[in-house]
């Protein structure tokens, strides 16, 4: 190559990288320079990020390199943003002008607020099982002398000083409820109480069921108890079908009301039911029973977080899992089927904790 045409080539490379970097350019007629290249950089950035609704983070270019700051919901969050912020300029270069570097150590993320909760669960044969959170020492001594009839206890409560005292006596409440169950699961976690569990006695059934119904804002209650016919307290038995139901709408109510306040719990990325979810189930198969003259269609759905190849893969195996149950239980195979929708039909569009526990749920369509 002519030495003229290579020194050329090393001029305008030379100009190219101290126009951008220097401002150099800005003293030539016309010449852009720096801090026009670095405008124009950023508006292409913040457009893409508007586009994407990021509202929180904040973004200012030096060079070629972009300065990311704000507070993230996650490292997911975080992660996603440097990708839009590369993607605005195209991939750019050190001559071309577009970013070549995203600095993030500005940015921080939302912490892991770890909820506490206490729980209790008792079987039939009288073996209880406390976990979770206490505020004294007092007050874990206490639930313990107050459970009767304790074939044994498995203890692993935990005292979280500055808990509170309301927190407590909520426990102890729980207690006493679950006291009166021939076997079940007490749960206290944030604001909200639940109760799952079986009894032969009407009246403990509708003494319980009221006690919930009034509790005081800002605890909700959350309720499923199973009435079993006495002296009939084999688990392994078939749930008792009652007196079948006519109406597909009846039965469509039946399952909505039942499903509306509780949550068919599982295991975290499994298809494990959870045990305190059991007696729930035993409800709903009871229904089911009832109307096995119609077809139901059992649906699963998971939060947005995660894969939604996998999302959808677990939707369907959880909704397996609560046929298997319904089947075990006696309900004729060939009049379910069960589909995995995974977050595709979320009932809250929100990104909050609270919004993803409603969109993690089992649904049962009657036809």
């Amino acid at each position: 190559m002519n030495v003229k045409w290579i020194v050329a080539l090393a001029g305008f490379l030379a100009l190219g990288i101290a126009g951008i970097h220097f401002d150099v350019l800005a003293s030539l007629p016309g010449g852009l320079g720096a801090r026009s290249v670095e405008s124009t950089l950023r508006d292409n950035a913040v457009e893409k990020l508007r586009a994407a609704n990021t509202d929180w983070a904040q973004l200012k270019i030096s060079g070629q390199q972009a300065v990311l700051s704000g507070n993230a919901a996650n490292e997911a969050a975080r992660d996603e943003t440097i990708k839009l912020i590369r993607e605005s300029t195209g991939s750019g270069g050190l001559i071309l002008g577009g970013i070549t570097r995203v600095n993030a150590t500005l940015v921080t993320l939302n912490p892991v607020i770890e909820s506490h909760f206490w729980q209790a669960e008792k079987t039939q044969n009288g073996a209880w099982t406390l976990s979770g959170y206490v505020g004294t020492e007092a007050a874990r001594q206490m639930g313990l002398a107050s459970i009767s009839n304790a074939t044994s206890i498995a203890d692993t409560l935990h005292i979280e000083t500055g808990i509170g005292t309301a927190w407590d006596g909520q426990t102890q409440s729980l207690l006493a409820a679950l006291e009166r169950l021939d076997e079940g699961v007490a749960r206290l976690e944030d604001n909200t109480q639940s109760l799952n569990g079986r009894t032969t006695d009407a009246n403990i059934k509708a003494e319980l069921e009221a006690q919930f119904a009034q509790l005081p804002p800002p605890l909700l209650g959350k309720i499923a108890l199973v009435l079993d016919e006495p002296n009939t307290a084999d688990p392994n038995t078939a749930v008792t079908e009652g007196a079948p139901i006519a109406e597909a709408a009846q039965c469509q109510q039946l399952f909505s009301v039942a499903l509306r306040d509780n949550t068919i719990l599982f295991s975290t990325s499994s298809a494990d039911i959870n045990p305190q979810s059991l007696a729930l189930l035993d409800s709903i198969a009871s229904i089911a029973l009832r109307c096995s003259a119609f077809s139901l269609t059992i649906s699963g759905h998971t939060d947005q977080l995660g894969d939604p190849a996998f999302n959808d893969q677990l939707s369907e195996w959880r909704a397996q899992a609560v046929q298997n149950y319904f089947i075990d239980k006696g309900m004729p195979a060939s009049q379910m089927q069960s589909h995995g929708a995974g977050s595709r039909e979320p009932i809250c569009g929100e990104n909050t904790r609270a919004c993803r526990q409603q969109n993690r749920r089992i649904e049962i369509a009657v036809e």
